[in-house]
């Protein structure tokens, strides 16, 4: 049986996947609505900017439609309202979410950081990378901005001891690895070196169940009523005895 473990510091955050990407379309103001209300406590989305330096919540580096231009290539008076950006965001779906970017523009970091400042929600933006070297310097340009490094941890240089030491070195608040790749030692171990632990990719309510009950700190899924429902059952007094799967 495996036991159950709680997050660091209150309830996990349920992270709408892109929005609620598995019942909307993904990364539109429409999509971020509904996942907060369905219950989702924050936003997994991406980050890019425009040629006029306004950060966007966008995965794809190009414009839809037939004649398809770079977003890096264009103001944004070009792109028109359904492409959200993070001031967008705040003004119309509030600020009181934790919003995880993938940072997919370096440029676009200090604008999002100011945006948030300014929204007075810096403390629950969180910037995540695959690189370390970027994370070290968005430290140096701010104490609060929350940092997250993706990363595969079940198979990482070196093992996660020594990776967990590094984040807390560089100050970089949490890690964020595939769920399959979560288990209950693992997440215990960053836990003792008081980093958070992310896993997205729960798809099914079952997933989330087994991600929250070994104590992660976030989980990000497509369709945030099954987080809700996830947290639900976790939270039974009478909730069955638990088997890893």
């Amino acid at each position: 049986m495996i036991p159950r473990q709680e997050p660091l510091d209150g309830p996990a955050i349920l992270f709408g996947d892109r929005g609620a990407s598995g019942l909307s379309a993904e990364n539109t103001l429409e999509g971020f609505q509904l996942a907060l209300r369905l219950g989702a406590t924050g936003i997994e989305t991406d980050l890019l900017s425009t040629a006029d330096g306004v950060p966007l919540l966008r995965r794809s580096p190009k414009t839809s439609g037939f004649r398809k231009k770079w977003i890096a290539d264009s103001d944004r008076a070009s792109l028109g309202d359904s492409v959200v950006s993070l001031e967008d965001f705040y003004v119309h779906a509030g600020t009181e979410a934790h919003v995880l970017v993938h940072v997919g523009a370096v440029g676009a970091v200090e604008a999002a950081v100011q945006t948030a400042t300014r929204f007075r929600a810096l403390e629950r933006l969180w910037l995540a990378s695959s690189d370390l070297d970027d994370l070290a310097a968005w430290r140096q340009r701010s104490s609060l901005v929350r940092l997250v490094h993706e990363a595969p941890i079940a198979t990482i240089d070196g093992g996660a001891e020594r990776h967990a030491a590094t984040l807390r070195s560089l100050k970089i608040d949490a890690v964020l690895a595939p769920r399959t790749h979560w288990n209950g030692g693992r997440t215990a171990l960053y836990h003792r070196f008081r980093r958070r632990c992310f896993g997205n990719e729960a798809v099914h309510e079952r997933m989330a169940v087994t991600l929250l009950h070994i104590g992660l700190d976030g989980v990000s899924s497509g369709y945030p009523d099954r987080l809700v429902d996830a947290v639900n059952e976790v939270s039974r007094p009478d909730a069955p005895e638990f088997r890893e799967q």
